[in-house]
């Protein structure tokens, strides 16, 4: 990875995470866990469907 520039003129006062780290390594933790195509399929599903809390927009998981 590069490193980041910081253009601010104050310290930062946290240190800003990987995020796109954390997101590979939830999704290698996934993978390893569901190994095949079906063990997906059984947690989409289990997941799905997700909805907005005013009950305005729903997401369906169709296939993987």
């Amino acid at each position: 990875m590069s490193e980041r520039i910081n253009f601010k003129s104050t310290e930062e006062l946290l240190e800003v995470p990987d995020l796109l780290d954390n997101q590979l390594s939830s999704y290698k933790y996934l993978f390893q866990k569901y190994e095949s195509f079906e063990n997906f399929n059984l947690l989409f599903k289990d997941i799905f469907p997700i909805s907005s809390s005013d009950l305005k927009y729903r997401l369906e998981y169709v296939k993987y």
